[in-house]
């Protein structure tokens, strides 16, 4: 596979706007670059063809002494990528620490991707494997899942430290931070059984597992996590102990897909991620000045049984760099609209916005200040509504 360097200036992509599909990346392939903070250490990016603005995206460290590259063609990784739309980074496991902690922050740069910064994970094979355990534990935040395949040779000490680190909420340390994390590995080694109680500690996990397809599942205990405001409890600990590893897209769509980490009052809240067609989110599109562009709608149970009463309608904003689909996840304004009976409407902003003075990639800002050079978000909006008061129960005194 060719390995390629992401394009020196990004300003132009401003002005070549795919105008039938506003989100679409604007270059694909296998990348390699300097980090962040290690600029003598090249990460690689796969960004597959067709992949879009905030994706999801996974690290994956391979053993020591695999070329980064071949090891995501050949263990499945850029099938995976390819088939569900991920960005993939991934670096040689000889670097130091520090290096895949800076990989977190390349991750989520906006200079040459927008990835979901809420839909972020890790796996870690072999060698990699403890890697993965220390950028992960050492930032369980960032993250909403991690898969571990091999021996993690992470000493007691360092997982107590790790533990023992505060966060935002006074009181709370990294330790008691909830993730859902699958081991591949011998259980009944030292160091991964180590590894195997710092997550179940972290998780706050029920002492006896369930046994299923030859794998242990310590699930949570609902009744006894003090959890923050908004987030779910979700994260399970799963263990398999002989050391075999699910295919990348197995391991995406059963386990690593299932969660996310978003933003809230103080630590981020992990919650499940439902696909949108699950939760009844219809997702649209019009043109508008011979530009498509999209937003989500759901409509209530309530107000479908009774498409006669007119409801409220609520139009929710993503922020700069946001999306329609995350914001959909994060606010959970489908909860409130369910319960409350109003129709709720996610639309997607223009591209574009101050990341233009440092010829940062394009993704999604609102033309808040009606800028010329940008897309007319506010023609948009007022478009939109008009269309959704056309079609739906719409009361226009309450938008």
């Amino acid at each position: 596979m060719q390995i390629k360097s992401f394009p020196k200036d990004r300003r132009r992509y401003f002005k070549e706007l795919n105008k039938d599909d506003l989100y679409r990346m604007p270059y694909s392939g296998m990348f390699s670059h300097p980090m962040l903070r290690f600029p003598d250490i090249n990460y690689y990016a796969y960004i597959p063809d067709g992949a879009h603005l905030m994706v999801p995206a996974v690290i994956v460290i391979p053993p020591e002494g695999k070329d980064c590259a071949a090891f995501l063609e050949d263990s499945g990784w850029v099938q995976a990528a390819d088939s569900r739309g991920l960005i993939i980074f991934t670096a040689d496991s000889s670097a130091p620490d520090e290096a895949f902690s800076s990989l977190i922050e390349d991750a989520m740069s906006r200079e040459y991707m927008a990835n979901d910064m809420s839909r972020l994970t890790a796996a870690g094979y072999g060698s990699g494997a403890a890697k993965a355990q220390r950028m992960v534990m050492n930032a369980p935040m960032a993250f909403a899942g991690l898969f571990i395949c091999g021996d993690p040779k992470v000493s007691a000490e360092e997982l107590a430290e790790a533990a023992g680190k505060p966060t935002e909420v006074p009181g709370v340390t990294s330790g008691s931070i909830p993730l859902p994390v699958w081991i591949a590995a011998d259980g009944a080694s030292e160091a991964a059984s180590a590894v195997i109680d710092y997550w179940k500690k972290a998780d706050a996990s029920m002492p006896e597992p369930l046994i299923q397809d030859s794998s242990r599942w310590y699930l949570p205990k609902a009744a006894e996590r003090g959890i923050f405001a908004g987030e779910d409890i979700c994260a399970e600990v799963k263990v398999t102990e002989d050391g075999s590893a699910p295919t990348p897209l197995e391991l995406w769509d059963s386990f690593l897909s299932r969660c996310g980490r978003y933003s809230g009052i103080g630590n981020r809240q992990l919650r499940r991620v439902v696909p949108e067609e699950e939760l009844g989110a219809e997702f649209c599109t019009m043109y508008v000045d011979g530009v498509r562009r999209e937003w989500y709608q759901y409509v209530p149970a309530s107000v479908r049984k009774d498409p006669e009463k007119k409801v409220p309608l609520v139009i929710s904003f993503h922020g700069g760099s946001g999306m329609h689909h995350s914001h959909l996840h994060s606010t959970r304004w489908i909860d409130v609209a369910e319960a409350r009976g109003f129709i709720v409407a996610f639309p997607g902003a223009s591209l574009g916005g101050f990341s233009a003075k440092f010829g940062w990639l394009p993704h999604a800002a609102w033309n808040a200040d009606g800028s010329p050079g940008q897309l007319n978000d506010e023609k948009f909006i007022r478009l939109l509504a008009e269309k959704l008061i056309k079609e739906l129960p719409v009361d226009k005194g309450r938008i």
